[in-house]
């Protein structure tokens, strides 16, 4: 459905994304670029699928988040759409983030990187310094008004901050107590 808007510049969204704030800085970056998307700071998928498809990407390359996407409609972009689709269609992967990273690294387009503060994932270990723009995550939002006491909290500075909900063991090597949380 990328394809289908009828817009010349389109900001797709998953449905567990939310908007804390205008965002028309997505807009402006399109005059620049055709493509921009937030690396995924923990790369599951590319970790996971590394050596089932895709194997001559550098493991370098990263994995890029599709749940936020600010993108150009043009002859660029549905190229790009295209192959990502048959990428993804015709390998052994399970997300479509590991289909769009080869398909990143097998084109030509002009693909900028969001920071953070766009694509703010609520339920993994996540670094940011400035406002939060977007949340994105399913698993922890039941509930729009659940929302608000958990940006407040994310947003209480615009220090650098760390922050990570729990979702199993939380690893912390240079603290080594940390392990047993």
């Amino acid at each position: 459905n990328l394809l289908n808007t009828p817009f010349d510049k389109t900001l797709f969204l998953d449905t567990d994304v939310y908007l804390l704030d205008e965002i028309p800085e997505l807009f402006e970056i399109l005059d620049s670029f055709d493509l921009a998307t937030a690396i995924d700071p923990n790369e599951l998928e590319l970790r996971y699928d590394r050596d089932r498809a895709f194997k001559e990407i550098p493991e370098s390359f990263p994995l890029f988040q599709t749940g936020v996407i600010s993108y150009n409609s043009n002859k660029t972009m549905s190229e790009f759409v295209k192959k990502w689709r048959t990428l993804h269609m015709n390998n052994d992967v399970r997300s479509d983030q590991s289909s769009f990273r080869a398909a990143l690294y097998e084109s030509e387009i002009n693909h900028m990187t969001l920071s953070n503060l766009y694509n703010c994932l609520i339920g993994w270990p996540m670094q940011v310094t400035g406002e939060i723009k977007i949340v994105h995550d399913s698993d922890h939002i039941n509930h729009i008004d659940d929302l608000k006491p958990i940006v407040d909290r994310m947003n209480r500075t615009d220090e650098p901050r760390v922050f990570f909900t729990p979702r199993g063991s939380l690893h912390a090597p240079l603290w080594p107590r940390g392990n047993k949380v």
